[in-house]
């Protein structure tokens, strides 16, 4: 079973967490990215993990993917606020950082910088497929798992990596992907289980992960991370292994939600910008705020961002 439908539902919520985030909606709204976050390292691996030590082609055509999914939309978006002239830019290196989302840029878009820590994960798994089996990348990613989370503890130390350059390659971001890449692993062994064990298992990871991602912690801390990183794992093991066992159907609204949850997640900093330019404008309620990003994204997703991607893969991949 390559494809959730509670993934999509996930998708929507983690989005609309993010959106309410930056509306200074909800308390615990801040954690939508680290949702996003565990979410995608869960699918990377799930849906590449057969890719995984078959060589050059594979590993390019892996690529060349993931490149898609990530720039054709957010060029499309970059470069038309830009010459709408709603951002002013400068052609100098800051700019080019900004454009081939490399680490440290600084966007109008603000969100983007999580892009790049996306697309240094797709790297890392795209080599991978070139030189690991599943069983040996399955080791070195529960590996690389557990020595991030130890290196979250160097907070509390004389030595913390938080606001240094190797946060990024290192730090709580590639954790918390790493989280989900360790999920599917756990998830693809529970298939092996009884009915009975994957039955508790699933209410474990829904009951202790629910509980463990309303967990109130200082948001700048390391524990933040740690405790919605591993809240969001065991909501999403338990989620999906319900799924399995009950086949429920959702409405097909939230699967077009969550398919459209990337569009979202790009377009509603510009969105909440134009409304928070003038005191009339910032009267708007939020909530149809809220609505009219995700009508909009719905809109640029089925004719804008989907048609743009078939296209590419066809012409490049």
């Amino acid at each position: 079973m390559n494809y959730f439908q509670s993934i999509q539902l996930l998708r929507f919520i983690a989005a609309t967490f993010v959106i309410f985030a930056h509306m200074g909606i909800g308390s615990h709204s801040y954690k939508g990215i680290d949702i996003l976050f565990v979410i995608s390292g869960f699918i990377i691996y799930w849906t590449s993990r057969e890719k995984l030590g078959k060589g050059t082609k594979r590993a390019s055509y892996f690529m060349k993917r993931r490149c898609i999914r990530i720039f054709a939309f957010y060029w499309t978006l970059f470069f038309i606020l830009i010459l709408a002239g709603i951002y002013p830019v400068q052609l100098n290196w800051s700019f080019l950082a900004n454009v081939f989302l490399l680490p440290g840029h600084k966007s109008f878009l603000e969100v983007t910088w999580s892009l790049s820590v996306e697309l240094y994960f797709y790297s890392l798994f795209a080599i991978a497929i070139l030189y690991c089996s599943q069983k040996k990348a399955r080791h070195i990613a529960i590996g690389c798992w557990i020595g991030t989370f130890l290196l979250l503890g160097l907070e509390y130390t004389n030595y913390p990596i938080k606001g240094t350059p190797l946060n990024f390659f290192v730090g709580q971001n590639i954790w918390l992907i790493l989280s989900g890449v360790v999920t599917s692993i756990l998830y693809e062994q529970s298939q092996k289980w009884t009915v009975k064990r994957r039955l508790h298992g699933c209410l474990f990871g829904i009951l202790v992960g629910f509980c463990l991602f309303l967990s109130v912690v200082d948001y700048y801390s390391n524990l933040s991370f740690a405790t919605v990183g591993i809240g969001s794992s065991l909501l999403l093991f338990g989620i999906l292994t319900l799924e399995t066992l009950k086949r429920p159907q959702l409405p097909l609204l939230f699967i077009e939600l969550g398919n459209a949850s990337y569009v979202a997640y790009l377009v509603h900093i510009p969105i909440i910008h134009y409304f928070s330019s003038t005191p009339d404008l910032k009267q708007t309620n939020q909530f149809l705020i809220v609505i009219g990003v995700w009508g909009l994204s719905l809109l640029l997703h089925q004719f804008v961002e989907k048609p743009l991607i078939a296209r590419l893969n066809r012409w490049v991949v």
